[in-house]
């Protein structure tokens, strides 16, 4: 279930009329989130239990008469929990009823349309770089989850900066399991119009992909380019602000990650019970004359199959 499916299936109350505006903004707002499905947990659970291949059995030839030895796969047991992402909103009753009808209505907007960008990228912060680590309250990210593995691709094969190239990025894409139809690039926005330039320097023809809301992206291999950003100001999570090891802040990563459901291998959002991207309008609080809205979700992430994505650090801004 994607988040503007989520949203067309609540009823018309108030809160439910903002939880669905909630939705629909956030999959409108960010590409990632409209092609990101998502899991619901059951009730009476608050965790995605699932079993990871580790070793596959041993097949083998046998001649006549003889046996086989018995072999068998081996599954490491894994377990993804949810969080508890939101906030709360307050707006003085005095506010509401001294500008009153259109003008209050437009600020409630105004402040929803906010939230929603918050909570968007606080939640994009995390999917990428979250760690329990740092905050135990969160989920761990794709950075925390590919770090020393055979996903983690190294541009600079060394401790320095490299500049991009499309070979280490077919051998990126090509890493993650499946054809390109289901995978994304998720990288910052210089590094988007250097691969529009690397492109061009080979004379291959430029790529778009339709999204779904009308959304044309750039794509390179059939894959679709999404530049992870802040509206207000241009800022990125996947800026060139990690440390390639020579001690300087100064390289970016990049993310090929396969976007799938439960029950197909690749990255897919958690949602536990009754915990969607929700509004709720509690009105006039009794203790204190103030307006009361809560966002709360309970969300996490999966990637069961170890080859649901890849990472290519160490990029230069060169």
């Amino acid at each position: 279930m994607t988040i503007a499916e989520a949203g067309k299936q609540t009823e018309p109350t108030t809160s439910q009329a903002m939880t669905t505006a909630l939705q629909e903004m956030l999959a409108q707002e960010e590409p990632l989130l409209d092609r990101l499905h998502w899991h619901k947990i059951p009730a009476g659970s608050n965790s995605y239990r699932y079993l990871q291949p580790s070793q596959a059995p041993t097949p083998s030839f046998r001649a006549i008469n003889a046996a086989w030895d018995a072999t068998h796969g081996v599954w490491i047991p894994k377990q993804e929990s949810v969080a508890i992402l939101g906030g709360e909103l307050e707006i003085d009753v005095a506010i509401l009823d001294m500008y009153g009808g259109q003008l209050s209505m437009g600020m409630r907007a105004r402040e929803l349309k906010a939230w929603t960008i918050a909570i968007k990228d606080k939640w994009l912060q995390t999917f990428f770089e979250g760690d329990v680590g740092v905050d135990p309250a969160a989920f761990e990210g794709l950075r925390t989850r590919v770090a020393g593995s055979g996903m983690d691709f190294d541009m600079s094969s060394g401790t320095d900066r490299a500049a991009l190239t499309l070979a280490k990025l077919d051998e990126v894409i090509e890493a993650v399991l499946g054809g390109v139809e289901r995978k994304s690039i998720a990288t910052n926005q210089w590094l988007r119009r250097k691969i529009n330039a690397l492109i061009r320097e080979s004379s291959q023809a430029q790529e778009t992909v339709d999204t779904g809301f009308g959304r044309i992206m750039p794509s390179y291999g059939g894959v679709p380019l999404i530049v992870i950003q802040k509206e207000s100001d241009m800022s990125t999570i996947l800026d060139f602000d990690e440390d390639p090891g020579d001690g300087g802040d100064d390289t970016a990563s990049m993310y090929c990650i396969r976007f799938a459901n439960g029950e197909e291998p690749g990255v897919f959002g958690l949602m536990g019970n009754n915990g969607g991207w929700e509004a709720k309008a509690f009105g006039e609080q009794e203790s204190v004359p103030r307006n009361l809205d809560r966002f709360s979700a309970y969300v996490g992430l999966a990637a069961p199959h170890p080859r649901a994505f890849a990472r290519l650090h160490s990029v230069g801004k060169i």
